[in-house]
């Protein structure tokens, strides 16, 4: 994908009807990672009609932000208005929607279901999806591919929120389970989400030189939205600044933490930090990645990757 003339597409929106604001002026901030707590978004439009804004306050409860270039966008947010506010920045009147992925859904989804003997963890993670699948969030497409676990040997009752369950499905299966795009997720901490590991090289978009940290890589790279949370990047060690051990952290016997080589260069992302601006200079994105072995088992029994995208 060609990296030039920035492409932008903002729809707010109930019940599946939304209005597409995607030729005004529009700025967002957009941070996500693999913990359960809802991703973040603040979203500003430039100068809306009034008719729009006042639409806005009392109607929508959606956003879906899409970006990139001409050659292609992706979706890198989607999730629940929480806040609505008619701001003046000089001669400006600016719409700034703040958002959470999948707000909804954690915040008052319930768990209330029986799980009969033999029932292995897929079944709990449905038990989860289904009980997130409230208000305007779809979990019903969650991934479920963590493993069956071991069976239960009995049946059990659930009940109680279901962020409770996330928190408590991630320390029993040693996994981080989110929210993306308003879809419950589940990766293995060893693991990584299948497809082509996104190449990041002064060519590709890297900004500057990656930072490696103590447990794996910090970049900046133009605005890519086939980076995700959970997928791989691939990182020449050329374009790495070694890490800093001077002041390495300790581990519980005092000894101090060694750096986490990547085997090929390979990261799993767990933080990405978008920022954007269809009329001014930001268009890039800030990850955080952890050392990963590509060629070892992943979420989804599929081929290992054998190289960078093209």
């Amino acid at each position: 994908m060609r990296q030039w003339l920035r492409q932008c597409r903002l729809v707010i929106g109930k019940n599946g009807q939304g209005l597409d604001l995607s030729q005004l002026r529009i700025t967002f901030d957009v941070k996500k990672d693999d913990q359960s707590t809802p991703n973040s978004a603040r979203i500003c439009v430039y100068n809306p009609a009034p008719d729009t804004i006042n639409r806005a306050l009392r109607e929508f409860d959606t956003v879906s932000l899409d970006a990139g270039y001409t050659d292609g966008m992706g979706l890198i947010y989607a999730g629940n208005i929480i806040q609505v506010r008619r701001l003046r920045r000089g001669p400006d009147i600016v719409l700034e929607i703040s958002a959470g992925d999948g707000d909804t859904a954690y915040n008052y989804g319930v768990v209330s279901t029986t799980l009969a003997a033999g029932a292995t963890n897929k079944d709990r993670l449905q038990a989860m999806a289904r009980a997130m699948a409230i208000g305007n969030v779809d979990a019903g497409a969650a991934l479920l591919s963590a493993g069956t676990g071991r069976a239960l040997p009995r049946g059990k009752v659930l009940f109680k929120p279901v962020k409770d369950y996330m928190r408590e499905y991630g320390r029993d299966t040693g996994s981080a389970v989110f929210i993306d795009s308003g879809k419950l997720q589940t990766i293995k901490r060893d693991g990584y989400l299948p497809g082509t590991p996104v190449e990041l090289a002064p060519g590709t978009g890297l900004i500057g030189a990656a930072q490696q940290t103590l447990d794996g890589v910090e970049a900046s790279s133009r605005l890519n939205p086939e980076i995700r949370i959970g997928g791989l990047v691939h990182i020449d060690p050329a374009y790495l600044v070694a890490a800093d051990t001077t002041s390495a952290q300790t581990d519980k016997s005092g000894k101090k933490k060694t750096v986490h080589q990547a085997a090929g260069g390979y990261y799993r992302v767990i933080a990405t930090h978008y920022t954007g601006d269809t009329h001014g200079q930001p268009w890039d994105v800030k990850i955080t990645g952890v050392a990963v072995d590509a060629s070892a088992k992943r979420t989804l029994d599929t081929p290992a990757p054998t190289g960078g995208a093209r």
